[in-house]
């Protein structure tokens, strides 16, 4: 038979014979972990970053664990972090109901000192619960910190990189946020996380999206409910449509699923027959011709503003490329760098002169700020085999992107947008599809990426698309 003393301290087993909670229709009922709940419990480090659906139920059992561990663990010291104080009453409304119906057996001497701080002489040890406002976790060691909803609370940046300094190495800190909506896109969050996913800052990422608590029924009917887009954000962990996204993320998906690998396989037959002395010369050129008739390539360039971007800062832009191969609408090749603006016309044209001999090639620039300086420096190269896109309604060279001009880029007819969601074109690449999720409406009607990220290669992919429509009516 276990010993008592033991079972008091596992907390599972506490939490199901002692701890009381009010569930979402406010009945009183022991708290018995559910899927989501125990996966966490068996698995936390004490250096975790969660994201999360809604009502998954780690709140409640953070509230549980520390209150647990303030009234079995000597010396322990528990802070919990809300987004703001209406919050933090929530959480010690829930740390009081607690108390009243835990039994006075196990029940430890209290000294409430105010209603956010609960100590526990005996033990010396406490739990204090308040919102995460200036200030925050800073001048004092703690056991443990639990931070919710972070992308809301006005301080949440500072107030995690305290806790980072409060609680020491081997101690206990737990951040975690649900999407709600577009807070967290580009939100220091955001970047924990990605940093976490690559093992960069200590903290272990969990993701529990709604498979972890409902089933395909529900979802079926929450998803008719509040639409796809708001179900992705809220119960999927996919801040990426959390606002208006332009392009729908099954039509992404299904185009990306449709991509294949090129096959020029023809072309090494052709060499192959010539180098067996099946073809002479003229045989082989015209072999070549016929092979290379079948296909055509679109490139499309977004360079960076400016002379050089910055190494430095992820938030400045680079220069981005996309090449679509015809018939088959696969995205081929891309490239970007934050490369000195002088280099951008030479790789431009190396890439260009790589398709170039399987397919008649067509180069088209974004003009507007520093392409005009990258036209420039195309034009000055010399036997291109490639074709540099030329406009018929003004003659200028490259895509001049505006505000009339975008649409017919992204969302219209014979668009991107349109192309995606016919299956036309597939996308290919991380970079790419990333930037395809996440690029949206503005609230006045505009297209830009979400806060934090990229729109180049979604530019650079419009512009691509753009050019088996486009006339070009000058060769270089």
């Amino acid at each position: 038979m276990k010993d008592p003393r033991l079972q008091l301290l596992d907390l599972s087993w506490f939490a199901e014979n002692f701890l009381w909670i009010r569930d979402k229709y406010e009945k009183l009922c022991r708290l018995k972990f559910n899927k989501v709940q125990m996966d966490f419990h068996k698995k936390r480090t004490g250096r975790d970053i969660i994201e999360k659906c809604r009502q998954c139920g780690l709140t409640t059992y953070m509230r549980a664990a520390m209150f647990h561990a303030a009234i079995t663990r000597p010396n322990y010291h528990g802070l919990v972090g809300s987004r703001n104080r209406e919050k933090a009453q929530e959480s010690i409304a829930a740390v009081d109901l607690f108390l009243r119906y835990l039994p006075e057996e196990i029940t430890p001497r209290i000294d409430r000192q105010t209603a956010s701080l609960i100590t526990f002489p005996d033990l010396n040890s406490s739990l204090r619960i308040e919102a995460m406002g200036q200030g925050f976790g800073s001048g004092s060691t703690y056991s443990e910190v639990y931070m919710t909803e972070m992308t809301y609370a006005q301080h949440a940046k500072a107030a995690f990189e305290a806790v980072t300094q409060a609680v020491p190495l081997g101690f206990g800190s737990i951040v975690e946020d649900s999407h709600y909506d577009t807070g967290i896109v580009g939100s220091f969050f955001e970047y924990e996380i990605d940093r976490a996913k690559r093992g960069e800052s200590g903290y272990k990422h969990f993701r529990y999206s709604w498979e972890w608590h409902y089933d395909k029924k529900w979802a079926r009917k929450k998803r008719g409910e509040i639409g796809d887009a708001a179900f992705a954000a809220q119960y999927e962990c996919d801040p990426t449509q959390a606002g208006d996204p332009i392009f729908a993320r099954a039509d992404i998906l299904a185009a990306v699923g449709a991509w294949t690998a090129l096959d020029l396989s023809a072309f090494d037959e052709i060499k192959a027959r010539r180098g067996r002395g099946e073809l002479n010369d003229a045989q082989y050129a015209d072999a070549w011709k016929a092979e290379r008739a079948k296909h055509r390539f679109l490139v499309g360039l977004d360079p960076a503003v400016g002379k050089l971007a910055s190494k430095e800062s992820r938030n400045r832009d680079y220069h981005a490329l996309a090449v679509i191969h015809l018939p088959s609408g696969c995205q081929v090749d891309s490239w970007d760098s934050r490369c000195h603006l002088d280099l951008v016309p030479l790789e431009a044209d190396r890439i260009a002169r790589k398709w170039a001999p399987y397919g008649d090639t067509i180069l088209g620039v974004e003009r507007n700020n520093s392409g005009h300086a990258v036209l420039k420096g195309l034009k000055e190269i010399d036997s291109k085999p490639y074709r540099l896109y030329r406009s018929r309604d003004d003659g200028e060279y490259g895509w001049l992107t505006s505000p009339s001009t975008k649409p017919m880029l992204l969302s219209g007819t014979g668009s991107l947008g349109e192309a995606l969601r016919t299956g036309a074109v597939k996308p290919h690449g991380e970079r790419t599809i990333d930037e395809l999720i996440r690029y949206q409406y503005t609230d006045r009607g505009g297209m830009e990426a979400q806060v934090g990220h990229h729109d180049d290669h979604v530019i650079a992919l419009a512009i691509a698309w753009r050019m088996r429509n486009e006339g070009v009516i000058e060769a270089w």
